[in-house]
């Protein structure tokens, strides 16, 4: 299944970086499921994470981005 949470996170973060609350809200996924696809993600250099500002809540914090393509 992790294929399948990667695929929701990347479509979500088109739009805008998202804080992992916000990730969480907008996938309906469980927070134990972010935390362990987020790694994957971020190893395979397809979300950059960052501190800014939330494109959802607008809360300063960590928040996940797509990573520009190499």
């Amino acid at each position: 299944m992790p294929s399948r949470d990667a695929a929701l996170i990347e479509d979500l973060l088109e739009g805008a970086p998202l804080c992992a609350n916000c990730i969480v809200r907008g996938t309906g996924m469980q927070q134990r499921r972010l935390n362990e696809a987020l790694p994957d993600l971020i190893g395979a250099l397809r979300i950059a994470s960052e501190l800014g500002a939330c494109g959802a809540c607008l809360k300063q914090t960590v928040v996940h981005r797509l990573a520009p393509a190499a």
